[in-house]
């Protein structure tokens, strides 16, 4: 997986490819109504001057500190005593492949498996 990564981060693209992606741009941006200025510098063939950020507010602090908290409460997180009844557990397995049995057999009548 690794070097499939590496020979795709090391692989280039034809002038061909770049022109089919400059019409394609080109197609689309007048299809929505984007500015040709603003698709052309986004163009893989000609590399970007300088764009501008995007704005995106809290949504990045956010997006940052939630996982986090998260990760903190797992530290501190200790696994709960569970104490089973194994008569229910023993009697919800029966239920459940009673009910896979019976669904199997449904399924095999209405379609026989075609």
């Amino acid at each position: 997986m690794a070097l499939g990564a590496v020979a795709i981060a090391l692989a280039s693209a034809t002038g061909a490819e770049h022109r089919h992606w400059q019409e394609a741009a080109a197609r689309e941006g007048a299809r929505y109504g984007i500015d040709p200025a603003y698709v052309a510098p986004r163009s893989p063939a000609k590399a970007p001057a300088r764009l501008p950020a995007p704005a995106h507010g809290s949504i990045g602090y956010w997006s940052e500190a939630l996982p986090t908290t998260f990760i903190g409460f797992g530290m501190v997180a200790r696994v709960p005593q569970l104490t089973l009844g194994w008569g229910w557990v023993a009697g919800l397995t029966v239920a459940m492949l009673a009910l896979l049995a019976g669904t199997g057999w449904l399924l095999w009548r209405t379609t026989r498996f075609n």
